[in-house]
């Protein structure tokens, strides 16, 4: 018997720290576009006219290391879709307008989503106040303005200033499901907690997250990405322990 439960302790904790090994992990391929191998990007599925290019220092401006993504050209997506569902995770991505210029139309836009359905997050960053100004902002059944002064103010972004723009979710697929939201680059530290904006509420069961993607218009300025991860939350790995534990108080 204690033989027995000695190998049961040790498959659940073997268990546990695998879960957490995959918590740490990024599950997004070449997220950070340094691979260069095949087509470009590595990885990611490019669909349209859009035009997913290598941001070289001789092109336009490098987030980090030595290659970043740009998106430019006509209406296309760049977009990756991982093999799991995710109802608790973190994605994070680094983001620049490449030119001081201010374009006429949106030109970042990113659709978290469960495959080709309508996208639960649809986040874009738009010309605002005569198109002398870019602001962050969120589709919830129409364009939201981010409020960080708790008034009626916008998310004031820059042209040619790196945004390191955080979203951690938890409970989708189910009622009451809420993300945290940080935008951290040269003079902004914003964060927003409990968040319910979406296009489509991922209330429901089934209603998880496996892609990423990035959006582009016919008439959107160019971005530059870089530094995308995807990672599982840490709050059913506790789940997931506890049901072991309590697998093994049963038996015991």
């Amino acid at each position: 018997m204690k033989h027995s439960l000695g190998i049961m302790v040790l498959a659940v904790v073997v268990g546990v720290l695998a879960v957490g090994r995959l918590a740490q992990a990024n599950m997004l391929t070449n997220g950070n576009f340094e691979d260069t191998s095949g087509t470009f990007p590595n990885g990611w599925l490019v669909s349209g006219g859009v035009a997913g290019q290598e941001s070289t220092t001789a092109q336009n401006l490098v987030i980090s290391g030595s290659e970043s993504l740009r998106v430019s050209g006509g209406v296309g997506n760049v977009t990756q879709t991982i093999a799991t569902d995710l109802a608790d995770f973190t994605l994070s991505f680094d983001w620049l307008r490449p030119f001081a210029s201010i374009p006429a139309n949106r030109t970042m836009n990113l659709h978290l989503r469960d495959g080709t359905a309508t996208p639960f997050i649809n986040m874009r960053v738009e010309p605002v106040n005569g198109d002398t100004e870019l602001a962050l902002q969120v589709f919830d059944g129409g364009w939201t303005d981010l409020d960080p002064a708790g008034a009626a103010t916008q998310l004031i972004l820059e042209t040619e200033t790196a945004y390191t723009i955080t979203i951690t979710a938890s409970g989708f697929g189910a009622a009451g499901a809420t993300y945290d939201l940080s935008v951290v680059g040269g003079s902004v530290n914003e964060s927003f907690t409990a968040v319910d904006l979406y296009q489509n509420d991922p209330f429901s069961a089934g209603e998880l997250v496996n892609t990423v993607r990035f959006d582009r218009q016919g008439s959107h300025g160019s971005s530059t990405f870089d530094n995308v991860t995807l990672t599982p939350e840490p709050a059913s790995l506790a789940l997931l322990g506890l049901g072991g534990l309590a697998v093994l108080r049963r038996r015991g």
